[in-house]
């Protein structure tokens, strides 16, 4: 390529960029055009000196402009390479990143924040010029054109910021405030609320404690439970450490803000533990069963129980306890099963709460235990060595009883796994029992037991091809052969066990479906889970690379590859399609079978999709943004119909109908519009149903409660398009007014106020401008007109009514 420099006899260095966006420009693909004009520009700005660059300033934001609709997160890094050599440029930076407010990339979503705010802002207090532009952008994009990704990405990251510099931002007038109230609630008492849920979440009480009352003090009252809830376990916590005072002061306090029985319980036990034995105060707390800190006091019980040399009692109450509280996981009920293991010589009791303990808090776990680890680790050493291993963080183990035991089960378990095939698993015990061994006899066989591992190993993939054997005859499944792989494949990295267990299945769920046999769900899960699981899997894969080289001696690596790579990325998706077929057949005679076969290709989906992504869905979406909606809904229809409650697609459908509307609808032409929005939204409507119906997203149903957080872009889509769908019945309520038929605008009217009321309440009240705005009026007039229609119809001659939609 010609150099880009403007001296010494070489093209010039614009005349060579305007050159590479000729080429650009004949690309018909959209994405192609803006990948070369990004290209282009790229390469211009690697090669070009600062003042070249700077007198192509303009031609170089037009490149970026160019890429912006369709490449948008791309867009904003090129212009931030532009900003951070040269300076910030108000002309087309906006453009730029309102293209990527409406369209962001999840996944390089981090890396975009990242560029942006470091080319926008300079450090220190600079960081404000970073929010204020981005507070400009959202506020000039059009009503509902923040993406909800982006409103989703951009909050997670704005919170983190914001909570960890609490203290310099809480009263501050930082603009990260005004971006925040646009995409989130709309005062900083709110917000405030919401940051003391962040704390609680993270573990720091403390500071959420803070949050919550500022909160509470500029007006928000849905701190106050949440901050009396927080200084009511402060209390308890003093008062299971021995501070009654400092108890009563923070119950006081709870009280003050919420009158709960359970605080009140702690209260109670406070002001009685300054006068009695706590035994008998916590005796009659117990009775009252207060649920708050039932499970906390019946705990206390059994340890002052303890204390006082009575451990029969202690051990029957927390049999109690364990049998009664739900299994939270929580150190309370981790703690009382390594109390009641130790006092029943239970083991296996002990393991099971110091596993808890550990799972919760890694290498502080003797820390957060009731009792000394010692007792502990003398149990677990006897019944799990690489648990025992994970708790014992001593860089060189104590010789002595503990060592030796560990050292004694490790052996027993790895022999127990090299003969169940695990030859993974074995490997690592004979590693721990060689931290742990002391014994020089014990030391050979470790010694020997390792040298004979890979031959034991081959033991359960003999059984299991001898259980496959029917006389002459092998077949591709047995219910011995499966149970064998199964138990080797648990401890192993041998993917070869993956492939086993998952053609094996395969074939059983194919022969008790033929058969019509329930029984097959759970082979047709397990099938897929491990062909999901293989698919994942680089060994195997490079394995089968190895392969096909030595036995295809014409081919090519590249023609090894290219095999290898597309039949991973198709697998999974291969081997669902009967899974596909089977739910479309049975749809209508057997809806439940219909529907598990689904609910099976619905759960690969998001494994498969790290793998591979669905090209169909792909294409459908890059169809919308071509604004090419009747032939996206076309392809979608099939797909939503074999699968009716696939978010994903159900997402894409309402998205279909809100893009449309918008793109379409004319205030001045509302007849014409109308007429085919019956159609267009009509057809996504019957789509969407029985999603929205299973999801509880509908009029009737209590909307974004029962969907739950992980559907919350789809629960803000579907309400832009109930939106639409509302507007719809309203202009179809003022066409059935001028005819005068009254049933239908009834029923119209009736629509109207319960799609809107719907797409309002899923909206969380956000919406506040432009067409959407327009929600509650619509609703109000709606009802007004529903109120007027008995008398309309009675006398024609009285139309008080006005119409004011457009």
């Amino acid at each position: 390529m010609a150099g880009w420099h403007s001296g010494g006899g070489e093209r010039p260095a614009e005349e060579t960029l305007r050159e590479a966006f000729r080429r650009a420009d004949q690309e018909t693909d959209a994405v192609a055009k803006g990948r070369l004009a990004l290209a282009a520009v790229t390469d211009f700005l690697d090669r070009a000196g600062d003042d070249a660059a700077r007198g192509s300033l303009p031609l170089l934001r037009s490149g970026v402009g160019v890429a912006a609709p369709v490449l948008p997160d791309e867009a904003v890094r090129t212009l931030c390479r532009i900003v951070g050599r040269h300076g910030p440029q108000s002309e087309g930076t906006e453009a730029v990143l309102r293209a990527w407010v409406r369209r962001p990339d999840p996944d390089g979503f981090a890396v975009t924040w990242a560029a942006a705010a470091g080319a926008f802002s300079a450090g220190g207090a600079r960081d404000n010029d970073w929010y204020r532009l981005l507070d400009q952008v959202l506020r000039r994009t059009e009503r509902g054109g923040v993406s909800p990704v982006f409103r989703r990405l951009a909050l997670a990251r704005l919170v983190e910021t914001v909570d960890a510099r609490f203290d310099q931002l809480a009263l501050s007038a930082s603009p990260v405030w005004q971006v925040l109230y646009f995409l989130g609630p709309g005062t900083r008492a709110d917000w405030f609320g919401v940051l003391g849920d962040h704390a609680v979440a993270k573990g720091n009480e403390e500071g959420a404690v803070r949050r919550y009352q500022l909160a509470l003090d500029k007006g928000c009252e849905q701190a106050r439970p949440r901050l009396a809830r927080l200084l009511a376990i402060d209390g308890f916590r003093r008062l299971a450490g021995g501070d009654a005072g400092g108890a009563e002061r923070q119950c006081d306090a709870a009280i003050g803000l919420a009158d709960d029985a359970g605080y009140r319980a702690v209260r109670i036990a406070a002001t009685l533990a300054r006068g009695r034995p706590a035994t008998q105060v916590l005796a009659e707390l117990g009775k009252r069963r207060e649920r708050t800190f039932s499970a906390p006091l019946v705990f206390m019980r059994a340890w002052a129980q303890l204390r006082a040399r009575r451990p029969e009692d202690a051990a029957e109450t927390l049999r109690d306890l364990l049998g009664t509280a739900p299994p939270d996981g929580s150190d309370l009920l981790a703690n009382a099963r390594v109390l009641l293991g130790l006092l029943t010589a239970d083991d296996d009791l002990v393991a099971d709460g110091a596993r808890t303990l550990l799972d919760r808090h890694g290498g502080k776990w003797a820390g957060r235990c009731a009792v000394g680890a010692g007792p502990v680790l003398a149990a677990v050493c006897r019944r799990d060595a690489t648990l025992f291993s994970a708790l014992d963080s001593r860089p060189e183990p104590e010789s002595g009883e503990l060592s030796d035991g560990a050292a004694r089960r490790a052996v027993a378990e790895a022999t127990q796994a090299a003969l169940a095939g695990q030859v993974d698993r074995a490997r690592g015990l004979l590693d721990l029992a060689r931290r742990f061994d002391r014994d020089a006899r014990r030391s050979e066989l470790i010694d020997r037991l390792a040298g004979q591992l890979d031959r034991l190993g081959e033991i359960p993939d003999q059984l299991a091809t001898a259980a496959l054997r029917r006389g002459e005859v092998t077949c591709p499944w047995a219910d011995r052969a499966e149970l064998i792989w199964t138990a080797a494949e648990s401890g192993s990295a041998d993917p070869a066990r993956l492939h086993h267990l998952a053609v094996a299945h395969h074939a059983h769920a194919y022969d008790l479906e033929l058969a019509g046999d329930p029984a097959a769900l759970p082979h047709w899960d397990k099938a897929i889970g491990y062909w999901v699981r293989l698919q994942a899997d680089d060994a195997w894969w490079e394995r089968m690379r190895a392969h096909l080289t030595e036995v295809l001696t014409d081919a090519t690596p590249s023609d090894v590859d290219g095999a290898i790579t597309g039949v991973r990325a198709e697998l999974v998706q291969h081997l669902l399609a009967p899974n596909q077929v089977l739910a479309a057949q049975l749809r209508e005679q057997d809806p439940p079978r219909a529907r598990r076969h689904m609910a099976l290709v619905r759960a690969a989906m998001p494994a498969r999709s790290k793998v591979h992504r669905q090209p169909a869905l792909h294409a459908i979406a890059q169809s919308v943004d071509d604004r090419r909606f009747d032939s996206a809904l076309r392809h979608l229809e099939p797909l939503l119909t074999i699968d009716p409650t696939n978010a994903d697609m159900v997402m894409l459908a309402v998205e279909i109908g809100r893009r449309w509307s918008e793109h379409t609808y004319r205030g001045d032409d509302w007849a014409a519009w109308n007429s085919r929005a019956g159609r267009i939204l009509g057809r996504i409507r019957r789509l969407v149903n029985p999603a929205c119906q299973s999801l509880g997203l509908t009029p009737r149903s209590t909307g974004k409660a029962t969907a739950g957080e992980e559907l919350d872009d789809l629960v803000q889509e579907l309400a832009m398009y109930e939106f639409w769908w509302g507007y719809h019945q309203w202009l179809r309520s003022v066409t059935n007014l001028e005819a005068r038929r009254f049933d239908a605008l009834v029923e119209s009217l009736q629509e109207t106020v319960a799609h809107c009321r719907l797409a309002k309440r899923l909206s969380e009240n956000r919406w506040e401008h432009g067409m959407y705005g327009q929600v509650d009026s619509v609703v109000n007039q709606a009802l007004e007109l529903e109120a007027q229609c008995e008398q309309l119809e009675r006398d024609p001659v009285w139309q008080p009514y006005r119409f004011g939609f457009r």
